[in-house]
């Protein structure tokens, strides 16, 4: 076999390859490393510890895996009406409201090598009155029953009476939102989970995971400066001890504070496609500093063995 032969018959193959009916083209399985259809079926239903160990690893599969890759293979919605229907494996956009939630939680030495406590199913009411049970990590954020959920999952399996998805995270629009400044970001469509997650890793430096909440939150609060219903809304007043010693409550809060500036930095957005969203190409970090007046206050820093001062 000369070279030339040898390159067709390796071209020949490789169609054979990609035209394999076991995979189609909005199939997620080539990103979840050891997963195959029938392991992704046997996920389902969770009825023992054996497929709750099985469910809990493909979640954390999903978790890990790159949120663009997966939405290029979305081809189809819960409620959509274009011809085909998915099989186990095949990326799927769900969206719906919280009907019902239940926890599953791990045995220990799966909650260290998973890093997840538990996991959740939320079974989700879709616009077109499907009922779907969604499997996912726990949601940081007090979610409830009416909240509406969306998610880019893989189908798990389909019977009769029954769909389960999979997903790596799930986007929390909660019906009611229990503080002001949610309600404002309710009000822009922004996905709530993200500063419940923030929130989570209260007292950390800014980390990966802490991405799309920093700049999701940039543009989401040019949208409500923006929005006519806005008007200049009054924001809450909040004293520099508290914001150091309760940061947690004020994630995600419109708030206004009294505040010296020390410097303001201009910060270059590499991202073209974030750059694109927010309609420019930087933002400003300003440094500030706070009265505390005659208080002091002291905060530890988890894991780091400090206890920072600040008067």
């Amino acid at each position: 076999m000369n070279l030339r032969q040898a390159i067709i018959v390796f071209l020949c193959c490789c169609g054979v390859a990609l035209q394999s009916p076991l995979v189609s083209a909005s199939s997620a399985l080539e990103l979840l490393g050891g997963f195959d259809r029938q392991r992704v079926q046997a996920c389902y239903p969770v009825d023992d510890a054996g497929s709750a160990a099985e469910m809990a690893k493909l979640l954390y599969r999903l978790r890990g895996t790159n949120e663009e890759q997966l939405q290029k293979r979305v081809t189809r919605s819960t409620d959509s009406s274009v011809a085909g229907t998915p099989v186990p494996g095949d990326v799927v956009q769900v969206d719906g409201s919280i009907d019902a939630i239940k926890q599953y939680p791990l045995p220990e030495d799966l909650r260290e090598y998973l890093e997840m406590p538990a996991f959740q199913e939320v079974v989700l009411s879709t616009e077109a009155g499907f009922k779907v049970s969604v499997f996912a990590p726990p949601l940081a954020g007090q979610i409830a029953k009416g909240d509406r959920i969306s998610a880019t999952a893989i189908l798990v399996a389909r019977a009769d009476e029954s769909i389960a998805y999979a997903a790596g995270r799930l986007a929390w629009y909660p019906k009611q939102p229990t503080r002001e400044g949610w309600k404002l970001l309710a009000g822009v469509d922004f996905d709530l989970s993200l500063i419940a997650g923030a929130a989570s890793r209260n007292r950390r430096v800014l980390e990966a995971d802490d991405h799309d909440a920093f700049y999701g939150l940039l543009n989401a609060s040019a949208k409500v400066q923006a929005d006519s219903t806005f008007a200049g809304q009054n924001a809450t007043d909040v004293d520099p001890v508290a914001l150091l010693t309760k940061p947690a409550e004020f994630y995600g809060e419109w708030i206004e504070m009294d505040a010296s500036t020390v410097r303001i930095s201009q910060i270059a957005i590499d991202s073209a496609e974030i750059a694109q969203q927010l309609g420019q190409d930087h933002y400003f970090q300003i440094d500030a500093s706070g009265d505390l007046g005659k208080k002091s206050c002291s905060c530890n820093v988890p894991k780091a063995r400090l206890v920072r001062r600040f008067r």
